[in-house]
């Protein structure tokens, strides 16, 4: 008898316990839907942006100005982009985010597009059909000014075609969920969408600060918000921890300029060492003289914090 009187309130407190169980995982499991069902709407929201007016140029120092922009600051050149040729970037696996291609985009690939419609993809992350653009990373150059954009545009309409198909392109159920918590970015128009304009001096390309912290967005996508590196929210434990790019000692303290133009250009550490390859380092590698400058200005100007402090 005081046995089964002893297994009662164990028998109670294992039911609780499932019970809690339960209601935790139907709890996650509605806030993943929750969040889900948010992405997708998102993405299947139709933007009034109006469709800007595009002088498009064949002047030989227009179409140059729009490839150096092109291969460095909106990265359209580099391999987890459209690729060297336009016709196509390598598939990235993201880990448990995401499967990315940049798709095609040389020659007739972009015939259905107008000088105006590309240039509110460039500059909005929306395509053809008002919808938003799935993780391309438009936040890192939509400040650029119209004559920049018209740069682009018209470079690109100088590119010869290459046959070659797009490779696969979707975002995974947790790269959705972490989308919809601000902690990588996937649905691009959303975000660009409630981004403030810079101002027109800011964007002017010199070598101050203020110019560079336009162009560190860049950085901010894999260095985080204060650019001090550290694990990449949602990211596998085989992808390279991004380092610290703030003065302090864990950081970028007792560099140079010519240390940090090696680096970008050599993809050398001050030490020597390479950089591991998941860098982006081909568009940053292209950056001219004044870019290099002022996202270097930038990055002395700014807060040491320790590594990870993203």
């Amino acid at each position: 008898m005081q046995n089964t009187k002893r297994r009662r309130p164990a028998k109670r407190v294992v039911v609780a316990l499932g019970a809690l169980v339960a209601l935790t995982a139907l709890g996650a499991g509605l806030s993943v839907w929750r969040d889900v069902t948010a992405f997708e709407a998102s993405m299947r929201k139709v933007y009034a942006r109006p469709v800007p007016l595009v002088s498009r140029s064949a002047e030989p120092g227009v179409l140059a100005h729009g490839k150096q922009l092109a291969e460095s600051v909106a990265s359209c050149t580099a391999a987890a982009c459209h690729g060297v040729d336009l016709a196509g970037g390598r598939t990235f696996n993201i880990g448990p985010l995401a499967t990315i291609s940049g798709p095609n985009i040389s020659g007739a690939a972009l015939a259905s597009y107008t000088d105006g419609e590309l240039a509110r993809l460039i500059q909005r992350g929306v395509k053809r059909n008002g919808r938003g653009v799935l993780f391309m990373p438009v936040q890192n150059f939509s400040w650029l000014p119209p004559t920049d954009i018209s740069a682009i545009v018209s470079y690109l309409r100088t590119v010869p075609g290459v046959q070659r198909p797009n490779g696969p392109l979707r975002a995974s159920l947790f790269g959705k969920v972490l989308d919809r918590h601000e902690r990588v970015i996937l649905d691009v128009a959303r975000r660009v969408e409630s981004e403030p304009a810079p101002s027109p001096i800011q964007a002017q390309a010199n070598a101050s600060a203020s110019y560079g912290e336009l162009l560190s967005r860049a950085c901010s996508m894999c260095h985080g918000q204060h650019l001090s590196g550290g694990a990449i929210p949602g990211a596998p434990s085989s992808t390279p921890v991004p380092s610290n790019l703030t003065s302090d000692a864990s950081g970028l303290r007792d560099w140079t300029f010519d240390d940090f133009k090696r680096l970008l250009t050599t993809r050398r550490r001050k030490n020597g060492k390479a950089l591991d390859p998941f860098m982006p380092t081909d568009a940053f590698a292209k950056y001219d003289s004044v870019q290099m400058h002022a996202l270097w200005s930038y990055l002395r100007s700014i807060p040491p914090r320790r590594l990870g402090q993203r």
